[in-house]
């Protein structure tokens, strides 16, 4: 459960970045190093994000992750896909979502999560409008404020 005003971490798109891929668990200090790289990458002085408006998701559908699907991030290899049961990994990355009528799903070690080490801090893999196209976003990581509004749920 995210708590109001807790800093929650979006990897879009691809849970490698991070290594949230069940094998791995992020530790804040490669957390931070994925980060300060991000970081550097996007802000010209190289110290920070600039703070802008926008759109994200915040639900857990189980569909297979966009990253799963070959050729569509920048990593040593595809994000895993599993069986209906969360669990079992399927080894063809080819394997069609299950939105889409076909048999891989997201893995339950993909779901969001809050840090052992840090309960304030929560992590999870979204979505986004693809405006600027997948590259000006896949694999990034994003650290969201969200507000807290009235009449928002």
């Amino acid at each position: 459960m995210r708590l109001p005003g807790q800093p929650f971490f979006m990897l879009f798109a691809s849970v490698l970045l991070l290594g949230a891929d069940g094998l791995h668990v992020p530790s804040s200090s490669s957390t931070q190093r994925q980060i300060d790289e991000y970081n550097r990458r996007q802000s010209p002085d190289g110290q920070h994000c600039e703070a802008t408006g926008g759109q994200a998701t915040q639900y857990w559908d189980c569909c297979k992750v966009g990253a799963a699907w070959p050729g569509k991030n920048v990593v040593v290899r595809p994000a895993h896909s599993c069986a209906k049961d969360g669990v079992t990994r399927l080894e063809n990355p080819m394997t069609t979502s299950g939105s889409e009528g076909g048999s891989a799903f997201a893995c339950n070690s993909q779901q969001p999560f809050v840090s052992s080490s840090n309960p304030m801090l929560s992590y999870a893999v979204g979505a986004r409008p693809i405006v600027l196209g997948e590259d000006s976003f896949f694999g990034a990581c994003y650290s969201i404020q969200f507000q807290e509004l009235p009449g928002k749920t």
